[in-house]
């Protein structure tokens, strides 16, 4: 890992960054956060995002990467972690660079799929279990 975007600022380090060590600063440090790092070069910005890399987890945000910026992204593979962190737009842009991208529904299919059936719970106001016997239900009305 040679680079970290948060909310409000990135770091760098070509030689790597230790995630533990990176832990330990961020969750012993006042603000909790991973500004100030003492093992990396620090920006109040997201640069960090378009440094070159070979593999970029965007892991945070919708649509983190979009038409505006996807011709500065410079990784090889892009993997969606995030739900959604790249616009069909920023999707051509990539894929026109050769950049492969792994689709977030497969690099975080646990993840989807618990949000989808988080989403469909809140649609009718029902717990998981009984998500499954509404669409038995469901399905078996329709047949007959």
């Amino acid at each position: 890992m040679i680079g970290v975007v948060e909310y409000d600022c990135s770091i760098y380090n070509t030689d790597g960054i230790d995630p533990d060590s990176l832990v330990d600063y961020r969750m012993t440090n006042e603000r909790k956060s991973i500004f100030g790092y003492p093992d990396a070069e620090c920006h109040r910005d997201n640069r960090v995002m378009f440094r070159e890399c070979d593999v970029l987890i965007p892991a945070a945000t919708e649509k983190a990467i979009n038409k505006h910026n996807a011709n500065d992204i410079k990784c090889r593979i892009l993997v969606e972690a995030a739900n959604g962190p790249t616009t069909k737009n920023a999707e051509s842009i990539l894929l026109d660079k050769g950049i492969l991208i792994i689709p977030d529904v497969l690099a975080n299919a646990g993840g989807v799929t618990v949000s989808y059936f988080e989403y469909l719970k809140n649609l009718d106001h029902v717990n998981p279990g009984l998500i499954n016997r509404k669409w038995e239900e469901t399905s078996k009305l329709r047949f007959l």
